[in-house]
């Protein structure tokens, strides 16, 4: 499966210092999305983010992406809300 951040997830991620536990949770997460693995519980988001799924990371932080055929789209890799 083909991996495609947002060009604000990439951003995200890259802000990340590599050898943080959240750079780990979010590396970790996406393999098992992959694997189609449901380690992490899926949510489904309402409203404005209708048709994309979220994983929690840690207590603050979600990853919000989506499954496009063969590609895994991530959209946001740090906050779930915009204001948090």
């Amino acid at each position: 499966m083909d991996v495609l951040f947002s060009e604000d997830a990439w951003e995200e991620f890259c802000a990340i210092k590599a050898n943080t536990p959240l750079a780990k949770a979010i590396r970790d997460t996406i393999k098992d999305i992959q694997r189609g693995n449901k380690l992490g519980k899926e949510e489904h988001l309402k409203y404005d983010m209708s048709g994309l799924l979220s994983r929690r990371l840690d207590k603050q932080n979600r990853l919000i992406y989506r499954v496009v055929g063969d590609t895994l789209q991530i959209v946001k890799c740090t906050a779930h809300y915009n204001d948090k």
